[in-house]
């Protein structure tokens, strides 16, 4: 094999790994978009006729976006974010039981209620998993409130 075959060979290896890369790529710029849809899942179709169907998103335009909920969590100091896995956490107690698992696998020793840093880290991981009803929405926005007036 030449120099000049081999250069082909490389170039062919690397135009046939270039799409996976540009997918793993997007995968992980949109992972924070992927939360929402996780929870909406209706039905999935593979091999083939690749489909997914979700359930329509029932947010309350007037309720802040679950964007700013995650600021609002990234913002607070341990303390705060202690304060606020421990008023938040009957609203965990009262969701459906997926989300309820999830957070469990997420916290099994239920750290979050005892370290601020680990309670900041869990409850941005769960906002993002959570419902998107106004009810939810609500919750969230009156929990932060009252520990951001702490």
């Amino acid at each position: 094999m030449d120099l000049l075959t081999f250069a082909t060979h490389m170039v062919d290896a690397v135009v046939s790994l270039a799409w996976p890369a540009v997918a793993v790529l997007l995968i992980f710029l949109l992972r924070p978009y992927f939360g929402g849809l996780a929870a909406r899942v209706e039905s999935l179709k593979f091999p083939g006729g690749a489909e997914a169907h979700f359930l329509p998103r029932e947010v309350d335009p007037s309720l802040p976006a679950v964007k700013s909920i995650g600021d609002r969590i990234r913002s607070l100091s341990p303390a705060r974010a202690l304060a606020l896995a421990r008023a938040i956490e009957p609203k965990i107690q009262r969701s459906r039981s997926e989300l309820r698992s999830l957070m469990a696998q997420l916290d099994p020793a239920k750290k979050r209620l005892t370290d601020g840093l680990i309670a900041r880290e869990k409850l941005l991981s769960w906002q993002v998993f959570d419902d998107r009803d106004a009810g939810s929405v609500r919750d969230w926005v009156d929990a932060l409130d009252s520990v951001e007036r702490i």
